[in-house]
C-alpha cells in the first residue's frame, strides 16, 4: 500500500511540476588533514556512533548472508594490498570507535562505490559560470540520510576541498576543490552489486573508486583539465561515470569509464547549443530504460527553461522534481568551483 501511495504521489507531482521532497540541513565538520589520520575523523565518528547498529544492519542487506563473512575476510586482505595507509588508518579508527570489524568497514566503503544511483548535471550560464548539481540515490538510503554531513577538509587552516558524504565512508562521491574543479560519481550499472564487489576484491591492479576521487581532489594545484586526464586514465575497480565541472567556459564533462580508462568523454559546448551535460546511470548515447528514466524528464525541464535561466534555482528545480527526486534520494548538492562559498547540500526525505 505504501508503495502504491508513493507511485501516485510521484505521478501527481510530475503532472503539476511540484517537488515531493522535504529538505533538511546537514551538519558541517572540519576535517584537519594536518592531524594524524587516526584522529582527524574523531568528531564525526563519535557524533554518529549511535547509528552504528542500524548502519551495519542496512548495509548488510546488499550482500547475501552466506557470503558476508567471506567478503569481510577478503576485504581485509584487499585493504592491505590496494588501500593507502592513510585510508587504512582512518577506517581502522572508525571500526574501533563503532566497535565493528575493519573488514566490514572496508566492504561497506566498496558497497557505496558500486551502488550510487544518481543524477548529475553540469551547466554553463550565459556569462560563462559553471554550475554543478547532483542527487545521490541509494536503495538502502534510510540510514544514510541520518549520517550525511558536509566535510570541510582543511590543510594549514584553509579549505583544500569539500565533500558531501556519510559517516563511515572515507571516499569521495560528491566534492569540490575551490578554484579547481567539482566532481560527482554515478554508478555505471554492470550487474549484481555483490558479485561486482567480490570480483573487484580479487583485482590487485586497480584503485578503489572513492579513495581515488578523494585523492584527486586533494592534489595541490590541480585544475579541470588535469582532473579530467587523471580521472580518465587511472585503472579503477569498477565501471563508472565521473561528472566534472571547472571554472571557465566549456569546462564540463561526463567521463564514461570502464575499469581501464575512459571509453567516452562528453563535453559542454555552449556555442553549439550544448549548455549542459547530464548523466544518470546509463550511457548517454543509449536510450535510458523505461523502468528508470530520469534523463528525459530532466532534459525536458532544462530545455523548456533555456540557457537564459541557468542558475542554482534551475538546478534545484530539476533535482527536486520526480522521478529525478525519488524515494531513494539521500541528498542533493549544488556547487561551483569558481564560487566555492556557494557550496550547499541538504538531505532529501519523501
Amino acid at each position: 500500500m505504501c508503495k502504491y501511495v508513493e507511485i501516485v504521489a510521484v505521478l501527481l507531482c510530475t503532472a503539476v511540476g511540484a517537488s515531493l521532497g522535504t529538505e533538511y540541513p546537514v551538519p558541517t565538520f572540519t576535517i584537519d588533514l594536518d592531524a594524524a589520520p587516526e584522529v582527524r575523523f574523531h568528531k564525526v565518528n563519535e557524533y554518529y556512533k549511535h547509528m552504528a547498529p542500524a548502519f551495519v544492519e542496512q548495509i548488510s542487506t546488499v550482500v547475501p548472508k552466506e557470503f558476508q563473512g567471506i567478503l569481510e575476510a577478503v576485504a581485509v586482505d584487499y585493504m592491505h594490498a590496494r588501500v593507502k595507509p592513510v585510508y587504512v588508518a582512518e577506517m581502522t579508527a572508525l571500526a574501533k570507535t563503532w566497535n565493528i570489524s575493519v573488514g566490514y568497514v572496508v566492504a561497506a566503503n566498496l558497497i557505496y562505490d558500486f551502488t550510487a544511483a544518481c543524477t548529475s548535471i553540469v551547466m554553463q550560464a550565459e556569462n560563462g559560470t559553471i554550475l554543478h548539481g547532483r542527487n545521490l540515490d541509494y536503495s538502502f538510503g534510510g540510514v544514510l540520510r541520518n549520517v550525511t554531513y558536509i566535510g570541510d577538509f582543511q590543510r594549514g587552516g584553509k579549505t583544500a576541498y569539500k565533500l558531501t558524504t556519510y559517516g563511515g565512508y572515507f571516499g569521495a562521491l560528491s566534492g569540490m576543490r575551490p578554484g579547481g574543479f567539482t566532481v560527482t560519481v554515478d554508478e555505471r550499472d554492470q550487474g549484481a552489486v555483490w558479485e561486482n564487489i567480490a570480483m573487484a576484491l580479487f583485482d590487485r591492479k586497480s584503485d578503489p573508486l572513492g579513495f581515488f576521487v578523494r585523492e584527486t581532489l586533494d592534489t595541490d594545484g590541480i585544475d579541470f583539465v588535469q582532473a579530467v586526464e587523471t580521472l580518465s586514465t587511472t585503472p579503477l575497480i569498477a565501471p563508472v561515470y565521473l561528472i566534472v565541472g571547472g571554472v571557465t567556459p566549456g569546462q564540463g564533462a561526463v567521463i564514461t569509464r570502464d575499469q581501464l580508462g575512459a571509453i567516452d568523454t562528453y563535453y559542454l559546448d555552449a556555442d553549439k547549443g550544448r549548455w549542459y551535460v547530464l548523466e544518470t546511470n546509463y550511457d548517454h548515447w543509449k536510450p535510458p530504460p523505461k523502468t528508470d528514466d530520469r534523463r528525459d524528464p530532466a532534459e525536458k525541464i532544462l530545455n523548456a527553461a533555456g540557457r537564459s535561466q541557468v542558475g542554482y534555482a534551475l538546478l534545484q528545480k530539476v533535482l527536486n522534481t520526480p522521478p529525478i527526486l525519488n524515494s531513494h534520494t539521500t541528498y542533493t548538492v549544488l556547487m561551483s568551483a569558481a564560487h566555492p562559498d556557494d557550496y550547499k547540500s541538504w538531505v532529501q526525505r519523501i
